[in-house]
């Protein structure tokens, strides 16, 4: 049995391989896929895998960090972007976000404390991302900030969740996803700099009525 003194030197490549080969089957086939069939992905035996995360759910934990702070390097990424080149690049490549998206609109959908752990990190990673953008002049300030990344966070979410169930069952459950994420970029970003009111009567009254 390998022990901590007997790991090889690309012990932490194998470990990535065995990471990153479970986030691919997690994203197209779900969280019950059995544990050798990972480790036949990653070219490794099921013992190995033990040997390096100890149990299934504790590679599971990994693969959740790992793509939750994927994610929210992305948000940092786009938001010092200011000649929008990073966009641009993002836009022209939707495919890069297959795996990554998909990992978590299953997460999500599989409900439970996992969900909503990852539902509730990405919410505060949303209002750490606004309350920059505010700072730098690029996203207006709101009467309630914490309110305003959820609801944008439950908004993005939802739609991409809708083209996920939409495809699942297909040989390529990814691609109601991405043609989403193509062709709801304008509507969305239109609605996110123009608004959808004419006036602001409708917002007028409702804080009219929440401080009565």
């Amino acid at each position: 049995m390998l022990n901590m003194h007997s790991v090889e030197p690309d012990d932490f490549s194998t470990r990535a391989r065995i990471r990153d080969a479970a986030i691919t089957r997690f994203a197209r086939e779900g969280f019950r896929v059995p544990l050798r069939v990972i480790a036949a992905d990653a070219g490794v035996s099921p013992a190995l895998v033990i040997h390096h995360f100890g149990s299934k759910e504790r590679l599971r934990e990994e693969c959740d960090r790992h793509v939750l702070e994927h994610s929210f390097m992305l948000k940092e990424g786009v938001l010092d972007d200011t000649d929008f080149e990073l966009m641009r690049r993002l836009l022209s490549n939707m495919r890069a976000f297959d795996e990554p998206v998909a990992y978590l609109l299953r997460a999500i959908l599989e409900g439970g404390s996992v969900a909503r752990t990852i539902l509730e990190r990405t919410v505060a990673s949303s209002e750490a991302y606004l309350e920059k953008a505010v700072a730098a002049g690029t996203v207006k300030p709101s009467h309630d900030p914490a309110a305003r990344a959820r609801y944008v966070t439950y908004l993005a979410l939802g739609m991409l969740v809708m083209a996920f169930t939409a495809g699942s069952g297909e040989d390529d459950p990814y691609t109601h996803v991405t043609d989403a994420m193509s062709d709801l970029t304008l509507p969305h970003l239109e609605l996110l700099t123009q608004g959808l009111l004419a006036d602001g009567e409708y917002l007028r009254h409702y804080l009219d009525w929440k401080e009565s």
